[in-house]
């Protein structure tokens, strides 16, 4: 036997150390409430940022433009981060984890999963579109917000809306709250208290409304394939392509595709598309079963120390 043996979990891994954090309901709340701290400290570092604006210290619109986008947002997801990869960390040789990426692909394997499950996300988001047009109209704090993503800089776009979001929501989203709520609730139930989490954590009905829906599609591919970077990249793929269609001449000054498409049938058969789309990407991912009735994240074995026989 040598003297040092490898990690299982590849502890060079981002996420490896959540792996082992699995609380009960009562640290689930606890691990909420960080979250909750972390919203707070968030939003003193934003008013913070918006007073030096105000008083002439930072550019005109750093705050929409930089501020709330690239430094507030992420702040805001870091103390529940730190907190749970600490616990985590600290029980990782003692207990049983519950993988937090996984890779149960079969049959179909891995590429053929991340191309069905992206496209999926697309033909939700036409689904959807029905929805969004009956909302009514976007109050002006909310749509300066949104502009600010979609419109302001495209570096500050993207890392804001490809990288950040799908990256932190996901881990909180499906990585810890979904994976804990499979341990305890039927998975049906689990994933539509995730989905509502997830369209809670958008601060507006607009935003919220139809996260609730992309969460349910986001919690069930997480469900049967346990693949945390698998729902990052659906999120990815969604929030890119609103950049990339926000920023075409002619259709950027549309807000749903009802006001872009003037007739009925016209826009009915894009619908009826979009839904056809959906319907065989989830009946071809629903060949992935899940590992087990609680999901596909493995259950894995504390680690070895390292320097252990």
């Amino acid at each position: 036997m040598g003297f040092i043996k490898r990690s299982k979990s590849r502890s060079f891994d981002l996420l490896s150390s959540f792996s082992w954090y699995t609380p009960g309901w009562g640290g689930l709340l606890g691990f909420l409430g960080m979250f909750l701290l972390g919203w707070i400290i968030a939003t003193a570092v934003g008013v913070v940022i918006a007073s030096l604006q105000g008083k002439g210290y930072l550019p005109e619109g750093f705050f929409l433009t930089y501020g709330a986008t690239v430094i507030v947002y992420p702040i805001m997801f870091i103390p529940a981060m730190l907190y749970a990869s600490a616990v985590g960390s600290s029980k990782r040789l003692f207990v049983n984890g519950y993988r937090i990426d996984g890779d149960n692909f079969k049959p179909l394997g891995g590429w053929k999963v991340a191309v069905l499950a992206s496209m999926a996300m697309l033909g939700m988001v036409i689904i959807t579109d029905p929805l969004t047009a009956m909302m009514p109209e976007v109050d002006e704090k909310t749509k300066m917000a949104l502009e600010a993503i979609s419109k302001g800089p495209l570096w500050v776009s993207i890392l804001a809306a490809s990288i950040f979001a799908p990256f932190f929501e996901e881990w909180l989203c499906r990585g810890i709250m979904l994976r804990c709520l499979l341990r305890k609730l039927h998975p049906a139930v689990a994933i539509l208290i995730s989905a509502a989490f997830f369209g809670l954590i958008h601060g507006n009905i607009w935003q919220g409304s139809v996260a609730f829906i992309l969460g349910c599609l986001l919690g069930w591919v997480y469900y049967i394939t346990g693949s945390l970077k698998l729902t990052m990249l659906m999120h990815c793929v969604n929030n890119t392509f609103s950049i990339i269609v926000s920023r075409i001449p002619g259709i950027d000054e549309f807000d749903t595709l009802k006001d872009m498409i003037a007739n009925n049938w016209a826009y009915a058969a894009v619908i009826a598309g979009g839904f056809i789309v959906s319907a065989f990407t989830i009946y071809m991912l629903s060949k992935v079963k899940p590992l087990t009735p609680k999901g596909s994240n493995e259950e894995i074995t504390p680690e070895m120390p390292l320097g252990a026989e």
